[in-house]
């Protein structure tokens, strides 16, 4: 039995199943306005233990002051990291979700900010997040969130996008 078990798992960079794109679907709530309704995600292999995404929106995000979103990343079932944007800038603040997570410092394997006025990209080394030795089968979880008269913000319906 052992040695069946060594012969079929899988290795650790088992990239097999990872889809080339997500597709995304609104829950039931608000619609978002097309300015944060994800319209796709793009799912890629770069190097080594990386996943990249790139997460396209219907229009050009609006300024920056104005909406908050929220990315939740999850590999088999697990949510692993939560990226939001820091404050007055184009760039995402990344923050694993594993036992004793933390904020995750920006650099080559790791770094998310908006590259477009519609377009998100994220890049992330999984085994910062203790991922090593899994199938990777990400999904995206989107929430936003849009200032509103008087400072009442107006929250929207999840996007839950997977392959």
């Amino acid at each position: 039995m052992v040695g069946f078990y060594n012969w079929v798992r899988p290795s650790g960079d088992d990239w097999s199943r990872l889809p080339d794109r997500l597709v995304c679907q609104v829950q039931s709530g608000t619609v978002p306005p097309p300015a944060t309704n994800v319209v796709s995600v793009g799912v890629s292999h770069p190097r080594a233990n990386v996943l990249a995404l790139a997460v396209r929106f219907a229009e050009p995000l609006p300024a920056a002051s104005a909406y908050q979103l929220t990315y939740r990343l999850a590999n088999n079932g697990t949510a692993f990291a939560v990226l939001n944007q820091r404050p007055g800038s184009d760039d995402l603040t990344i923050r694993s979700l594993r036992p004793n997570g933390s904020e995750i410092r920006t650099d080559l394997g790791a770094q998310a900010s908006r590259t477009a006025p519609d377009t998100v990209e994220m890049t992330l080394d999984l085994s910062k997040f203790g991922i090593d030795n899994e199938f990777v089968t990400p999904a995206l979880t989107v929430s936003s969130e849009l200032g509103g008269p008087a400072d009442e913000p107006v929250t929207y319906a999840l996007q839950i996008c997977h392959g």
